[in-house]
């Protein structure tokens, strides 16, 4: 990786749907060969996954953050359980409190019911709602 991939990095990151025109005309390139460095970093996972931010008024969603407190040790079972949980934007495993810390998002509160209820064959937890976004 050198300059060039770090400036289309630093450009995708600023918006990933930017046209690979729009790129090569930044980095003084042609579009094939940003498109084939795109393509090299995406290759060596550099890249993982192109996405969108949305506005929070946009969605109109709830979120909150989920502090487990494991009971069990199916530790493999619950990273399973949250890697294919659509409600859950990120999940972390952790020291201190809790074993994990889970930020989810929903549209109402049987939608979070129902996932806590899923949860807590896991163990206890405690949740957190936001209230404001800040940054």
């Amino acid at each position: 990786m050198d300059d060039l991939d770090l400036k289309i990095i630093e450009l995708l990151r600023e918006n990933s749907r930017a046209s690979m025109k729009n790129i090569s005309e930044k980095v003084h390139l042609t579009a094939p060969a940003v498109k084939n460095r795109l393509n090299k970093l995406v290759a060596d996972k550099v890249i993982k996954q192109f996405t969108i931010i949305t506005g929070d008024d946009f969605l109109k969603k709830t979120k909150s953050f989920v502090t487990l407190f494991m009971k069990t040790t199916s530790h493999q079972q619950l990273k399973r359980f949250l890697r294919n949980n659509d409600k859950v934007l990120s999940a972390y495993q952790i020291s201190g409190e809790g074993g994990y810390l889970i930020n989810l998002v929903y549209n109402n509160q049987a939608e979070l019911l129902d996932f806590l209820n899923k949860l807590s064959v896991y163990g206890t937890y405690q949740v957190s709602i936001s209230i404001e976004k800040i940054k």
